[in-house]
């Protein structure tokens, strides 16, 4: 069953924020706001909402479009506009693979465009079979480059892609060898893959993308050469194997395992035949006949839980390191529990206590 979300602007953002002023009860609040705004309003969006207070209402003070959802303007709105408009285009079409009828009429709407505005450019593409060939446009030319160029061109091509993949990697080794340290089962979903894709891009270090670029020709300085090795990640590999008794494959192996992954591929006679059949058989279902199957959601962990474990890793951080830098974190946390422990007091109304 597929779910569509409505971006709500910064004007009914401020909306919500006035209510919540005149109405703490969250589900009271999201049936009003419903029936106001005449589409569901869930107490999820109110909760991202009020906690976006400052800025919401900092984003408002600051622009004059009151309409936009987004609390920031990107800085290349042209560009942030064009994907925007492909990924819609793509969404607009689930069951329809990007593949190259899909892409030439998206370029013949786009040559349209620059036809209409006098201008004339040049795209430029890598040599993917999903791309089509033979392109004949008016005020599009499109170059397509040698093939493996990208691999010698393109400075996330030339390890920054690799080192992202690599901290991934880690990480999952950590999370894997904590539940058989723990006892527990390894559960792993989309979430989770989301975040830990989070603190892989942030492990990367900025001289790591100023040496690909360098590699890529887009600096003339002399290239300074990283061999320092992962040790945490060596260890890793080898505590794991020894807790699982696997002896299948290297570390490389397990880094590289998506290496040879195909990406993009030309369908063939009988793919195609079979993905129309399904077609039309999915024409004949209706929306009854769907079902919907959501995984149970883990039990929501309380404030007082969270609490009492960061108490515990706070004393094994004091006793094990005195670095600044991981103290501070430490103390950012502790703020952080203090803060949402007085915003849920200040939610509290008056009446909420029996004082007599």
């Amino acid at each position: 069953m597929s779910k569509r979300r409505n971006a709500l602007s910064l004007d009914e953002k401020q909306k919500i924020i006035e209510a919540a002023e005149h109405n703490s009860n969250k589900s009271d609040l999201a049936m009003q706001l419903s029936q106001q705004f005449g589409r569901p309003i869930p107490r999820t969006t109110i909760n991202s909402v009020l906690k976006d207070k400052e800025k919401i209402q900092d984003a408002l003070i600051s622009s004059a479009d009151a309409k936009r959802a987004r609390l920031k303007i990107a800085k290349h709105e042209d560009l942030d506009k064009a994907v925007l408009t492909w990924h819609k285009t793509v969404m607009s079409h689930p069951d329809v693979t990007v593949s190259g009828d899909l892409l030439m009429r998206f370029l013949k709407k786009w040559d349209e465009k620059m036809i209409r505005a006098n201008r004339k450019i040049l795209l430029v593409l890598d040599n993917c079979p999903s791309h089509p060939q033979n392109v004949q446009l008016r005020n599009i030319e499109v170059l397509f480059l040698p093939s493996n160029t990208t691999a010698e061109s393109q400075p996330m091509d030339m390890g920054v892609i690799k080192n992202v993949k690599v901290f991934y990697r880690k990480f999952l080794l950590r999370e894997r060898i904590s539940a058989i340290d723990n006892n527990v089962r390894f559960e792993f979903n989309l979430l989770n893959a989301l975040h830990l894709l989070r603190r892989s891009w942030n492990a990367v270090k900025p001289e790591t993308i100023q040496n690909c670029f360098r590699k890529a020709g887009f600096l003339q300085a002399e290239e300074i050469e990283n061999t320092q090795e992962d040790e945490e990640l060596n260890h890793l590999w080898i505590e794991f194997q020894d807790k699982c008794g696997f002896t299948g494959a290297g570390l490389f192996d397990y880094i590289d395992m998506d290496r040879n992954l195909a990406t993009a591929g030309t369908p063939t006679m009988e793919e195609i035949v079979e993905d129309i059949r399904n077609e039309q058989e999915s024409e004949g279902e209706s929306e009854d006949d769907i079902v919907e199957i959501e995984a149970p959601e883990p039990p929501a962990i309380t404030s007082q839980q969270a609490q009492a474990a960061f108490q515990i890793a706070r004393k094994y951080v004091e006793n094990n390191t005195g670095n600044p830098s991981i103290l501070a974190s430490s103390d950012n946390l502790e703020e952080f529990f203090a803060r949402e422990r007085l915003k849920k007091m200040k939610q509290a109304k008056i009446t909420d206590f029996n004082l007599f």
